[in-house]
C-alpha cells in the first residue's frame, strides 16, 4: 500500500507537468519536436518530485494512523444486528465496551 500510494502521487505529477508543458509549448508555437523533448524532461522531473512528496505524505499519514490508534483504542466492539449470544459473550464481565 505504502508503494503505490506514492506511485499515484509520483504519476499524477509527472502527467500533469507533461500536459502543462505541452499546451504551453504548443499554444507559445515552438517547433513539436522541442514541445515533445521538453515535456518529456519535465515529465521525468515532476515524476521524481512526486515521488518523494508521496513518499512523505504516506509517512505521515502512516504516523498519524498509529499515534490515533494509539490514543483511541477499541477493543470487543460488537455491531448491531448480530445474534444475541455474541452480543452477550462479548459484554460479559466488562462495562466500558462500546457497542455501535
Amino acid at each position: 500500500m505504502r508503494l503505490r500510494s506514492a506511485r499515484i502521487i509520483a504519476a499524477t505529477f509527472a502527467l500533469a507537468a507533461f500536459c502543462i508543458a505541452a499546451m504551453t509549448g504548443v499554444l507559445v508555437g515552438n517547433p513539436p519536436a522541442a514541445v515533445l523533448l521538453r515535456a518529456l524532461a519535465a515529465m521525468g522531473v515532476c515524476w521524481i518530485v512526486g515521488a518523494l512528496v508521496g513518499e512523505i505524505a504516506q509517512h505521515l499519514v502512516t504516523r498519524e494512523l498509529a499515534a490515533h490508534r494509539l490514543r483511541n483504542p477499541v477493543e470487543n466492539v460488537v455491531l448491531p444486528g448480530e445474534d444475541d449470544e455474541a452480543m452477550e459473550d462479548a459484554t460479559a464481565g466488562d462495562e466500558d465496551i462500546l457497542v455501535v
